[in-house]
């Protein structure tokens, strides 16, 4: 427990920066062919959704682990950034209806492949939904300053 109190400052900071690297708008779209991702590639989404549970836990234990100011704030800023990335991409340059994500221009598609093969993976859009709200209230329930 003292090796976790002691580097658990550090153990945050790389949470944060494992989720900022891996987030992006395709993580709420199922059979993305968006990038290389091979067989090898980690799901960004389920990544992102582990950190969030790892935030939650911490930001839940203020009287074990104290969470500095940048992180309370990081915890309260990352719901927002992580789901402008789907409005971002709804606004440009792409529509979704029915769950599917349309390209508006075809150069657009053929860089993502045909919009068919993606779809809003609800399940997975409202577990990281209901996650971010549960990280969220709990930096504001243990952090009020």
């Amino acid at each position: 427990m003292n090796v976790v109190k002691r580097h658990i400052q550090g153990l945050m900071s790389a949470v944060f920066g494992i989720m900022a690297h891996m987030q992006s708008p395709f993580i709420f779209f199922s059979n993305a062919v968006v990038g290389n991702q091979g067989s090898n590639s980690p799901d960004s989404g389920a990544v992102i959704l582990m950190c969030v549970g790892v935030l939650i836990r911490i930001a839940g234990k203020h009287a074990l682990f104290r969470m500095d100011s940048s992180h309370v704030s990081q915890s309260i800023h990352i719901p927002g950034a992580i789901f402008l990335d789907y409005l971002h991409a709804t606004r440009v340059g792409f529509s979704v209806l029915d769950g599917n994500l349309l390209s508006k221009d075809d150069q657009q598609q053929d860089l993502l492949g045909c919009s068919k093969e993606l779809q809003v993976d609800r399940k997975f859009s409202v577990s990281l939904y209901a996650a971010c709200c549960r990280l969220l209230y709990t930096a504001v329930k243990h952090h009020k300053r």
